[in-house]
């Protein structure tokens, strides 16, 4: 019986918090939190010759209860070849963070969030091994000093707002291709390091049939009703029937995709009509597991 009457007490004051609020406030509460992401994401293939599917810091993590959680110094040294070509090659160091503080409790402000990040880059993909010399790689990318990273947010406020942001940092990025200079990004990068999202450099730039560079690539995540998010990357790089130029045409093509710091961030809202009850609920069983709970 006192169990029952608790219960009670809990729902009434779930029930008569979230029916003080106007509904559309109630409406962008958040209720539920995912983030996470991945350094750095290969899957590539030249032909039936060689191919490498790889992921370097992967994290996923859900809420509730809140979370902070990271992954740092990874060592993204790698490669994949044999003994005509280095299918790619990578070097650097990558960092993940997810942070969500949706506890299914507090009626105010929550935020789902996460940071990818890679420091040192130097990545590589289509390098002939023989005859020596080797030969330059088909596309080489670069950071310098910089870091380059991607950033997504979620954030629910008791002002009825839900903000979904997306962000890169692509500052010091150099392209090159073929071994040729560095490709003029001034018109794709501004001074800041900043690229419209979903910005594509395409064949007419790099003289690649085929190849795709996307900077700052941003998805939208979830159905905008009840699930709210985005994906963003700071570089996908995407090889549809690529042709080396190395060799006979058509006798060894590039295929797959490269993902360069991946974030994504996630938040669940209640449902339009039951709102009020949906956190009540929640918060009754949040109260029934923390009676339940074990003594230490």
């Amino acid at each position: 019986m006192i169990q029952t009457l608790s219960s009670i007490r809990v729902l009434t004051l779930a029930a008569g918090l979230t029916l003080s609020l106007p509904v559309s406030q109630v409406r962008a509460l958040v209720i539920e939190g995912e983030s996470g992401g991945v350094v750095s994401s290969i899957d590539l293939s030249a032909a039936a010759t060689l191919s490498a599917t790889v992921a370097f810091g992967v994290l996923d993590e859900t809420s509730p209860p809140p979370y902070n959680e990271s992954l740092t110094s990874i060592n993204l040294a790698s490669s994949a070849s044999s003994l005509l070509l280095n299918l790619y090659s990578q070097s650097g160091t990558g960092s993940l963070f997810a942070d969500s503080d949706v506890d299914a409790v507090s009626l105010s402000s929550r935020t789902v969030s996460a940071l990818a990040s890679i420091e040192d880059l130097s990545f590589s993909v289509g390098s002939f091994l023989f005859p020596p010399p080797p030969l330059p790689p088909l596309v080489s990318i670069t950071m310098g000093n910089n870091i380059l990273s991607a950033s997504a947010e979620v954030q629910g406020s008791t002002a009825g707002d839900i903000t979904v942001t997306g962000d890169s940092d692509l500052l010091g990025l150099q392209i090159s291709i073929s071994g040729a200079p560095a490709l003029d990004l001034s018109a794709f990068i501004d001074g800041s390091g900043k690229a419209t999202p979903n910005t594509q450099i395409l064949s007419g730039v790099t003289g690649i049939a085929g190849l795709t560079i996307t900077l700052n690539e941003q998805t939208d995540l979830g159905d905008n009703d009840t699930t709210f998010g985005r994906r963003v990357s700071a570089i996908h790089l995407n090889f549809d029937d690529v042709e080396s130029g190395w060799i006979i045409p058509g006798d060894l093509v590039f295929n797959g995709d490269v993902y360069l710091s991946q974030a994504y961030a996630l938040a669940t809202i209640p449902e339009p009509s039951t709102g009020a009850l949906a956190l009540a609920a929640t918060l009754l069983g949040l109260s029934r597991r923390r009676r339940h709970r074990p003594s230490a």
